[in-house]
């Protein structure tokens, strides 16, 4: 088996780290290309109508996204194709982007806790996934 194009789902937490090297050394071994995205579940909604000042304060955080995941893809020791914050629906927001980037692999992590397995998106990922899936456990 061969992947052309990993997609990296990172959540921007403590243990991205260990889902980016994962990924990364997956990509290496496949001479692979690597993207890395993070979903901004706080972005606002296009057809809602939100306050001015609640407007800049997502405008920010999001923008904190942008540069926090630039600067892992700087930290990894390999190239990175993309990196892209995007905001949206999680499992519906990466199924679209992986066909943009024509992505054969998504990776991403997944928490074993009580709450992480309440609202976990890898069930979802894994019935709606249009490539493989390799979850990493956190």
């Amino acid at each position: 088996m061969s992947y052309k194009h990993v997609l990296v789902a990172i959540d921007l937490a403590e243990t991205s780290d260990i889902v980016i090297s994962k990924a990364v050394s997956l990509a290496k071994n496949l001479d692979a290309k690597l993207s890395f995205i993070s979903i901004d579940i706080s972005h606002p909604d296009i057809d809602r109508i939100y306050d001015p000042v609640e407007v800049k304060l997502i405008e920010k955080k999001h923008q904190e996204l942008i540069a926090k995941l630039k600067e892992l893809a700087e930290l990894t020791d390999y190239p990175i194709t993309t990196t892209k914050v995007v905001g949206g629906d999680v499992e519906e927001t990466l199924m679209r982007e992986i066909t943009k980037i024509n992505a054969d692999l998504l990776v991403c992590g997944h928490h074993h806790g009580f709450w992480d397995r309440w609202w976990s998106s890898a069930r979802k990922l894994v019935n709606i996934t249009v490539v493989d899936l390799l979850l990493i456990h956190l």
